[in-house]
């Protein structure tokens, strides 16, 4: 968080503090996402979702380029965690992409459910 003093409360959906918990046949499929995966993707909620809302859904393939390059990066946000002072509320499904223990840590580094 850029400008913590601007949230109140923040809540984070399939969010992850460091690729390490991403389940391993992840990665690979992770490493696809680009532009040239857009025609693909008419079909899916995620592009329905995108143009529904977007200013300019001409930009989903610039949008999954950003998105791949991100995600092919290593990260940690571990030590950031615990800096987040407002109120967080974490929501994962059960077929989410992050493995169960990453999501229970991210969970105790917060706090625990005790702030």
């Amino acid at each position: 968080v850029q400008h913590p003093e601007a949230v109140r409360r923040l809540v984070m959906v399939s969010t992850g503090y460091a690729t390490n918990g991403f389940y391993d046949e992840m990665r690979p499929q992770q490493a696809q996402v680009s532009a040239a995966a857009a025609p693909f993707m008419k079909d899916t909620p995620m592009y329905k979702s995108y143009v529904a809302v977007a200013p300019h859904p001409d930009d989903f393939p610039r949008l999954l380029d950003t998105l791949g390059a991100f995600m092919r990066n290593e990260r940690d946000f571990s030590a950031d965690v615990p800096k987040l002072k407002m109120p967080v509320m974490l929501v994962y499904g059960d077929s989410d992409m992050y493995k169960p223990e990453h999501e229970i840590k991210f969970f105790q580094m917060l706090g625990g459910g005790q702030k």
